[in-house]
């Protein structure tokens, strides 16, 4: 009897066993079923970042001189990966990196809580195919169709509009929480770096279910998907054919800069730096002989010249050294000192002009570029007259353009002077060096022509931009305008830079000018040649060309390095390009 009781006390306890797995059961598989098709879900969807497209640039007559293409990226997926040295190195060898490259890369992306990591941008064919066939053995890869920066005319916008590349570990730091990624390009220089904010695009989020082997099936549209927002259009102030031409002009020259400016409004029409690269190579990656190739490179590609370069001042401090002396009543229109038979001692220096020149006034000493009469003016002139007239001028300081590091140049102080020579060690012969733009000064072509723009326009110092507005991409909104910004210089003799101006207008039209080859018949025009070492093999010349004489629009600085027949070789390549742009506005026929 017992034993039968004990059966019943064990087939109930087992029943009620049954009954109570049966309803923890049903609680996880219909209770709970909505729970665990979403983890069932989630294993099966693949979170992607959608990258942004930068927005567009375009030149002033509305070419587009930077684009957006896209390309086949390979990312992975930082928490996926597995780290046995096996696997590192299959998908080492897949990137083209090496394990040691690879596992740098993760480390720094779990350092800044990054999922995923960019390895190879661009994916050929043939490294597409292999992906995709093998898709089940990496599923920590992830292949991703991306928008990129693509620069259709390559070297000839390099340094107005700059480069953008990967970003780096202190970009990144100071810029992570404004929501870049490890993976993000970002602008390196030029108006890409200048106006970054409004270039950059915002990332979306997208979501994709994966099949068993990890590819991917289809987009699905989920609560916190998120599409990208392309970054905002650029219209530039660059006129895209002149500066196709004058780069056709300037291609044959180891080094080269110029500038083309409205002196009246600072805007940019061209700006050409030699040598110059192709921006492109940042997008794909750069390999390492070209890379060393470039930096080797004495005359340093990567370089804007226009702004950021200083050269020997030459003409544009004798012509500061001019309107300086007119405005401290040292000199007149009609001083003369000791005619120039070639050389002249001073404080047992010999001082050498390019040519023998005789009695001359200011007007034909300027005219004639004649080193003998600056130097005696010079020391008329005397050091801290210049300086502070140099000062008022701008002269180094920035100019403001909106691309960034522009140089200040130099502009030394009497302080200088003594560190350099020595407390009363230096005087004249320094002096005359200093003020006639041959040594202890730098000045960049930029600064030139926003001085010779002062000089021409009326004594007003503008301040150049090569962006001429900002628009948004998705409702076409203005969002920025450049516009004129000038300031009058005040207490200089109107006078004076009136004489001044009209001198260099002499320059070029007169019968017996020394830079005959830049005149062009009926076509009222001024400017300047300054000459370095014009004797010597490999020479410097700066030529400054501007039209037409009364309210000018157009002014441009020449520079060219190293080369022969400097007179002939840059007027005549000026005066190619002043033709050019009289064509395109019809002022010529």
């Amino acid at each position: 009897m017992m034993q039968k009781n004990r059966q019943i006390v064990l087939f109930c306890l087992f029943i009620l066993i049954f009954v109570i797995l049966s309803f923890i059961i049903f609680g996880y598989q219909v209770l709970n079923r909505k729970h665990y098709t979403e983890l069932s879900l989630k294993n099966r969807i693949r979170m992607s970042v959608s990258t942004a497209p930068r927005g567009k640039i375009f030149s002033e007559d509305g070419v587009e001189i930077a684009s957006v293409h896209y390309l086949y990226a390979l990312f992975l997926d930082v928490g996926l990966v597995k780290h046995d040295i096996n696997t590192l190195k299959e998908i080492a060898r897949i990137s083209e990196i090496s394990v040691d490259s690879l596992n740098q890369l993760i480390r720094k992306a779990k350092i800044y809580g990054q999922t995923h990591i960019l390895l190879v941008n661009g994916l050929d064919v043939n490294r597409l195919s292999i992906l995709e066939e093998n898709a089940n053995l990496f599923p920590d890869l992830i292949v991703r169709r991306t928008a990129y920066r693509n620069y259709p005319y390559k070297e000839l916008y390099a340094h107005p509009i700059g480069y953008v590349g990967n970003i780096n570990n202190n970009e990144y730091g100071d810029l992570k929480n404004s929501g870049y990624a490890l993976s993000d390009f970002i602008g390196k220089d030029g108006i890409e770096k200048y106006y970054e904010e409004y270039l950059r695009g915002q990332n979306g989020i997208q979501y994709f279910e994966i099949d068993e082997t990890g590819r991917m099936i289809k987009e699905i549209n989920m609560e916190n998907s998120v599409n990208p927002i392309p970054g905002n259009d650029l219209y530039t102030t660059i006129v895209h054919e002149l500066q196709l031409y004058v780069d056709s002009l300037l291609n044959g020259y180891d080094a080269a800069e110029l500038i083309i400016i409205n002196p009246n409004n600072g805007r940019v029409m061209t700006l050409i730096s030699k040598p110059s690269f192709n921006p492109n190579i940042f997008i794909y990656g750069i390999k390492k002989d070209v890379w060393d190739f470039l930096k080797r490179n004495e005359n340093s590609p990567f370089t804007n010249r226009v702004i950021k370069k200083g050269c020997i001042p030459g003409m544009i401090f004798r012509i500061i050294a001019s309107i300086s002396a007119l405005n401290e009543n040292k000199i007149d229109t009609l001083t003369e000192f000791q005619p120039c038979t070639g050389s002249l001692l001073i404080s047992d220096e010999e001082f050498r002009c390019w040519s023998e020149h005789g009695q001359l006034n200011l007007l034909n000493a300027i005219k004639y570029d004649c080193i003998i009469y600056f130097a005696q003016m010079s020391i008329k002139l005397g050091l801290t007259d210049f300086l502070n007239n140099a000062e008022r001028f701008n002269i180094g300081q920035i100019t403001g353009i909106d691309l960034n590091n522009e140089s200040k140049g130099f502009l030394p102080d009497i302080n200088y002077f003594n560190q350099r020579y020595g407390i009363d060690e230096w005087g004249n012969p320094e002096i005359i060096r200093f003020i006639t733009g041959t040594k202890d000064a730098e000045i960049t072509c930029l600064q030139s022509a926003v001085f010779i723009s002062m000089l021409i326009n009326g004594g007003n110092l503008i301040k150049p931009y090569i962006v001429d507005s900002l628009v948004s991409a998705n409702s076409g909104k203005l969002l920025y305008k450049g516009e004129m910004k000038k300031r009058n210089i005040g207490d200089i003799n109107n006078n004076a830079l009136l004489f001044i101006k009209n001198a260099l207008i002499n320059c070029i039209s007169s019968e017996t000018s020394i830079i005959p080859g830049a005149n062009i018949p009926k076509v009222n025009m001024g400017g300047f040649l300054s000459i370095n070492n014009e004797y010597s093999s490999g020479s410097d010349a700066a030529l400054c060309l501007f039209y037409p004489n009364d309210n000018p629009e157009f002014l441009m600085i020449l520079n060219l390095y190293n080369i022969e027949n400097p007179r002939y070789t840059v007027t005549s390549t000026g005066r190619k390009i002043l033709e050019n742009y009289l064509e395109s506005i019809n002022a010529i026929h």
